[in-house]
């Protein structure tokens, strides 16, 4: 584990954003789709600001995780768990399947993909 200040830097400004979009935004484009596609950077650079994965690999898990959070939506994993009551939990782990949500997560992958890429381009 090393903390890269950068990376997390990016973590929080993204978090700032996803907050401000739940909380003020309540439209078709950008909370659905908008936010599911940051959303994977918000989980790429917070995992970027505490381990030194190389891009391709951290892009890829990040992808596969919210793959498996939509998968367990699908299977309603938080009723299952007893928790549909929760409201953390709720958010959290979400409780509707979406296919565009699929998609938009991997968007998020390519995007976060080519801003690293032109980033290490650059710092060469």
């Amino acid at each position: 584990m090393k903390f890269n200040p950068h990376a997390f830097c990016w973590f929080l400004i993204l978090f700032a954003l996803e907050v401000a979009i739940a909380l003020f935004i309540k439209d078709r484009l950008i909370r659905p789709l908008v936010g599911d596609v940051l959303v994977i950077l918000l989980i790429f650079y917070g995992m970027r600001s505490l381990f030194p994965v190389p891009t391709m690999r951290l892009a890829i898990g990040t992808l596969i995780f919210a793959w498996a959070i939509e998968i367990a939506q699908y299977f309603r994993f938080v009723e299952r768990l007893g928790l549909a009551d929760n409201p953390i939990a709720r958010v959290a782990l979400g409780t509707t399947f979406d296919w565009f949500d699929v998609v938009a997560y991997a968007i998020g992958a390519i995007v976060v993909v080519l801003i690293e890429r032109t980033r290490e381009k650059h710092s060469h």
